[in-house]
């Protein structure tokens, strides 16, 4: 099985955490859309609420399928781990 990868996924408080942080360049979310599924983040410390979209559902079951483990975080803490452990980020982000 090859190393596992990152999916990072939009954080179910996304427009909180951008209205919190003062994010200005970023605007306010104004989803989910339909197909979207909420999950938990699987970085245990974390275990936020999460949007997982089509797309990266989809890309969740092909590298299942090719015996490849994605591990599906939020945002935050995508940025973060992929840093510390040198891992491939995947977002798919948008409609």
């Amino acid at each position: 099985m090859s190393r596992p990868r990152l999916l990072a996924c939009m954080p179910a408080d996304i427009n909180e955490i951008i209205t919190r942080e003062k994010i200005t360049d970023l605007p306010l979310w104004d989803g989910p859309y339909e197909g979207y599924q909420k999950i938990r983040c699987e970085n245990p410390p974390c275990g936020r609420d999460m949007w997982i979209g089509p797309r990266q559902q989809a890309l969740d079951e092909i590298a299942k399928l090719n015996n490849q483990e994605m591990f599906k975080v939020c945002l935050v803490c995508a940025g973060r781990i992929a840093e510390e452990d040198d891992m491939d980020v995947h977002h798919l982000g948008g409609k």
